[in-house]
């Protein structure tokens, strides 16, 4: 079946950036199902609630090496969603949670840009001996898969909800969650757990 998918929205569902997330969900899903090719919205370059960045760097310092999800992930979203005129609705939290995973995708991308430098001199000191497989061109090869797989488990995250409203809080955390734990993982390659 071939087709061009439309999505008409009522005026009371059109809150910009808010929306974008449930709209591009639903659309690029409208868009497979007529066998077109589905385009990835990017969500690091929307514009979503402001949080306090600072919360999110001083969690990003303070999260030891291996140590999983750190428990000041999302604290700066719950600061945005009680901050009036935020009153925690479910526009609010999705908007929030996106927001910082936003910033934590920022220092994510500091990260792969620090490590990938990194891995170059290494290339460029060991890279002539036999069988050596640059690390650099390995690292940005797992991210890129790495950024794909988050796409498809939060995508997954959202489709496994759409029963409810749920979903527009699940996959946002989703998002934050693996975003967050992969700039700290990022971070500490090549460092011992303490």
């Amino acid at each position: 079946m071939t087709g061009r998918s439309s999505l008409t929205l009522r005026p009371a569902y059109r809150r910009g950036a808010a929306n974008a997330f449930l709209i591009c969900a639903i659309a690029s899903r409208a868009g497979a199902a007529f066998g077109e090719p589905v385009t990835a919205f990017d969500w690091t370059k929307m514009q979503w609630a402001n949080v306090d960045r600072s919360i999110v760097y001083d969690c990003f310092a303070s999260a030891l090496p291996a140590s999983g999800r750190p428990a000041c992930v999302g604290n700066a979203a719950e600061r945005c969603e009680t901050t009036p005129p935020r009153h925690q609705t479910t526009v609010d939290i999705m908007e929030c949670r996106m927001a910082e995973a936003v910033a934590w995708d920022g220092i994510l991308q500091a990260q792969i840009e620090l490590k990938s430098n990194s891995f170059n001199e290494v290339d460029e000191e060991f890279g002539e001996r036999p069988g050596w497989i640059p690390t650099r061109d390995a690292l940005l090869e797992a991210h890129a898969a790495w950024t794909s797989f988050r796409a498809a488990e939060c995508g997954f995250v959202y489709a496994l909800n759409q029963g409810g409203t749920i979903r527009n809080v699940l996959a946002p955390v989703c998002n934050l969650d693996m975003t967050a734990q992969r700039a700290i993982h990022v971070r500490d390659l090549g460092q011992e757990p303490q």
